[in-house]
């Protein structure tokens, strides 16, 4: 047996099999005729048009609000302590643990109810933050925080006393997606590493520094994370193509010399 429901747009087609409304022994089939719970009487309609306004009203906000609990004390359950400084970053661990095996693993360290602190070294401030910020929003920019300006570490002597006040100075534009593609490569986040791989090709097609080419290089090849040799290619390429445009810079003949990996790979590319 086959009932149609019609809304205004939509049309659902219910299809029940027969038996279903067959009496059975020493039922007549009349004694549900006024039951008004009966499945022979009564059909729901269903207002589809609502629904799915519903369900695209939710797949909009939901972006939007998870994205305004980016650095937010808002329901935060765990911080991020930034390298050596004192700038702590609130998060919350579903939002940061759901999407990275290495953080879940972290968080999993602390009992639920009770409040943990990750204090992430060895990596720069602002790829940290470029980091978080994606994992909330979806992206990050290459613009340096707001919340990053003005701050740095205290250097001190062995005796105590203050010398100075180093800032924490954003990296240059060319390190800035290969540190975020490495960091990544940690966080096991395949699509940040696509989308730092492909914005690092596109920077390395506009203007730069030699000394930026140079400083990217030297960490590339002397690195130690997994996932450099990855982008070895990429600036092999791009010093190839300074190479051959015959005016060679004191700093790129010096790294030559000394990045023998570096060198041989050249070579190979040229050859």
């Amino acid at each position: 047996m086959t009932s149609e429901l019609t809304t205004r747009h939509t049309q659902i087609r219910f299809e029940v099999p027969s038996e279903a409304f067959s009496p059975s022994e020493g039922d007549t089939g009349n004694d549900h005729d006024d039951d008004p719970t009966s499945c022979r009487s009564t059909l729901t309609t269903i207002d589809v048009e609502r629904l799915g306004a519903l369900e695209d009203n939710w797949k909009g906000i939901a972006p939007q609000t998870l994205a305004e609990l980016f650095n937010s004390v808002k329901y935060s359950d765990i911080t991020i302590r930034l390298g050596e400084t004192e700038v702590d970053l609130p998060a919350h661990r579903m939002v940061i643990g759901l999407q990275s095996p290495w953080l879940d693993e972290f968080i999993a360290k602390y009992p639920a109810g009770t409040s943990g602190v990750l204090h992430w070294q060895g990596a720069s401030v602002h790829s940290i933050w470029r980091i978080f910020r994606y994992l909330y929003q979806g992206d990050y920019s290459e613009d340096t925080a707001m919340a990053l300006e003005g701050f740095g570490k205290l250097s001190i002597s062995s005796n105590l006393h203050v010398v100075d006040w180093i800032k924490t100075d954003d990296e240059p534009d060319l390190l800035k997606h290969p540190r975020i593609f490495m960091l990544a490569g940690q966080l096991e986040k395949n699509e940040l590493k696509a989308l730092a791989l492909k914005r690092f090709q596109s920077r390395l097609k506009e203007d730069w520094r030699v000394e930026d080419l140079v400083d990217c290089i030297e960490e590339i090849y002397e690195n130690q994370n997994e996932h450099c040799p990855l982008l070895r290619p990429i600036v092999v390429e791009a010093a190839l193509a300074y190479f051959l445009q015959g005016l060679v810079a004191t700093v790129f003949i010096k790294i030559l010399q000394e990045i023998e990996d570096f060198r041989t790979d050249l070579i190979d590319l040229l050859a």
